[in-house]
């Protein structure tokens, strides 16, 4: 058996159905596939449309769960995108200006500074796609988007 836990492929989907046609055992389909019984198992019982089992349902319930997982991007709701480029572009508040106000008004949405920060370097507040080397929003930073200096450096 694999150690690290790996997702069934659409083979594996195929000869589960191929050999659980022909009556093949649970316990002698995990084997075949080097897999624990209880995910063969798992995998009939979640899948299987009145005892009937499709390896294409199964994949296709599989990808439709797998989409619902993680957590969703903060800034894809447009009215959160606003408020948080309101505070930033306009008030020119930092990053942690911004998260520790959110948080004291208990407001709706919630943001750590290290989520800003990747958003503003991602260029997610642009209103237009800047061209090769325009660094945008990134300079309304205090360091204006420098990076520190190594450390060997002597200031000239």
């Amino acid at each position: 058996m694999n150690s690290p836990y790996t997702h069934l492929t659409i083979f594996e989907r195929e000869s589960i159905f191929l050999w659980s046609s022909q009556k093949v055992s649970v316990r002698e389909i995990a084997r075949r596939l080097n897999r624990s019984v209880s995910t063969i198992s798992r995998e009939l019982k979640r899948n299987s449309v009145n005892q009937d089992y499709s390896p294409t349902v199964a994949q296709s319930k599989y990808q439709s769960r797998k989409s619902h997982c993680g957590r969703k991007a903060i800034f894809t709701n447009r009215q959160y995108w606003e408020k948080v480029r309101h505070l930033f572009v306009d008030l020119q508040w930092s990053p942690e200006q911004i998260s520790a106000r959110l948080k004291h008004e208990d407001s709706e949405v919630q943001v750590s500074y290290t989520t800003l920060y990747r958003a503003i370097y991602n260029g997610l507040f642009e209103l237009e796609k800047l061209s090769h080397g325009n660094r945008g929003l990134i300079r309304s930073l205090r360091h204006k988007g420098k990076t520190r200096h190594t450390k060997g450096h002597q200031e000239k």
